[in-house]
């Protein structure tokens, strides 16, 4: 189930820390509502109606001895992220790695689970040193603070580059829909802060500010051997590798998504050319082959594509969990992690953590303490039951936090002893 917010959104609060959001918080079952309706799930305009290119390094063909010596000291060092043939799988040396689903919208829950996780302290900065953060998609849309938390991550991602981390995002097929111009689950708050509809449409065409932003997203991402991707990647996409998916799905968003409209159209009128549609309704931004259907049938696929992709892992998000915990499937090979954090859908804020090769879930709980009180925030986690990953090595066992406080972490993994 999920809430729909009647007072206000984080949008209208002033997001000076995190103290801030929880003076400013009201739980949702204080609020007077209907009971809420099925909730929608989106679907590809035609069945309703009908990182930047990778930058071009020239280096000159002569590089002096001592420049030479210089770079190779440097690389010598500091600890460097190894990399295959494919830029987008790689090795992440830092110490884990962070994954967290849909967050549609509801910046509130999101800096709240950051916070809780140890990614960022009471002001929102980030603290988390060599973490490797990914965000799975779908940023923008039913909730108000889309803008706002594409504009934190932004910042965020500056703040951890400098300290030796890194933040990645996916696209999801939300974000690419407002890409596209398709706001139909657009909240009317978050059109009012782009500037209005024509302006919101104008920084999210080609040259937009948030239309660059987006086009330099990666589809689908592999760390650690370990597959990242918003829907998931079917086997016949899986074939053409990570950096040519995202490379199409770039071609079909150019010129203002021209290749992709028309083969919405072609997919519509079933006049499909028999090409891989990227951003179609069976493509790595909306299939539901992992997440509905019979499990004998979905193993099988998840099977085809880690093979092909050499993984050992999938990681998606997109269809919300009932439970709304992270879900595993097929032997700890697929983890679904869209629990809705959003209050906006679910409620329900959960971030995936890998430390060590092994896998834990994060929480976080608000409760009311008294009437005028701040509410009592706490982060937890709990390592979840899943092989741990092959190619780890000194795997540590973390004790499970079943009550921890949220915030930073300390050195054993769990959270800190001080509450909000």
């Amino acid at each position: 189930m999920f809430f729909p917010l009647q007072r206000g959104s984080w949008f209208s609060m002033e997001l000076t820390s995190i103290g801030s959001l929880l003076s400013q918080w009201r739980p949702p079952w204080t609020e007077k509502r209907e009971p809420p309706s099925r909730r929608s799930v989106a679907v590809p305009p035609f069945i309703e109606s009908t990182w930047h290119n990778y930058l071009r390094v020239r280096v000159s063909a002569s590089i002096s001895l001592v420049v030479l010596t210089f770079l190779l000291t440097c690389f010598m060092v500091r600890p460097m992220t190894a990399v295959t043939s494919d830029p987008l799988d790689f090795h992440w040396p830092g110490s884990r790695i962070l994954a967290v689903g849909d967050l549609h919208g509801d910046i509130g829950n999101t800096m709240l689970l950051l916070y809780g996780a140890g990614v960022v302290d009471e002001d929102g900065n980030w603290i988390a040193g060599d973490t490797l953060l990914i965000q799975t998609g779908d940023v923008v849309d039913r909730g108000p603070d889309g803008k706002r938390i594409y504009d934190y991550f932004a910042s965020l991602s500056a703040q951890a580059t400098e300290q030796g981390g890194k933040i990645i995002q996916l696209l999801g097929n939300h974000d690419v829909m407002n890409i596209c111009g398709d706001f139909r689950y657009a909240h009317p708050s978050e059109t009012i802060e782009f500037g209005g509809a024509l302006e919101r449409r104008r920084q999210f065409m080609d040259g937009g500010h948030y239309g660059n932003m987006l086009r330099s997203f990666p589809l689908s991402i592999k760390a650690n051997g370990v597959i990242f991707s918003h829907a998931g990647i079917p086997s016949d996409f899986a074939v053409l590798g990570l950096s040519k998916l995202t490379q199409q799905l770039r071609e079909e968003l150019a010129n203002d998504c021209k290749l992709h409209n028309s083969r919405f159209y072609n997919e519509a009128m079933g006049s499909s050319t028999g090409d891989l549609f990227v951003a179609g309704s069976q493509g790595p931004l909306w299939t539901r082959v992992y997440s509905m259907g019979q499990m004998t049938t979905i193993c099988e696929e998840l099977d085809k594509t880690l093979g092909i992709l050499d993984s050992e892992k999938m990681v998606i998000g997109h269809t919300v969990q009932e439970s709304g915990n992270i879900e595993v499937y097929c032997g700890g090979r697929l983890l679904l992690i869209d629990t809705g954090v959003s209050r906006y859908v679910a409620d329900s804020p959960r971030m995936l953590e890998i430390r060590d090769g092994t896998f834990f879930e994060w929480r976080l709980d608000i409760s009311k303490q008294g009437t005028d009180s701040e509410p009592n925030v706490r982060g937890s986690k709990r390592q979840l039951n899943i092989p741990p990953l092959k190619n780890s090595t000194d795997i540590t066992t973390t004790n499970t936090d079943d009550g921890g406080s949220c915030g930073e972490e300390n050195s054993n993994g769990s959270s800190r002893g001080d509450e909000l």
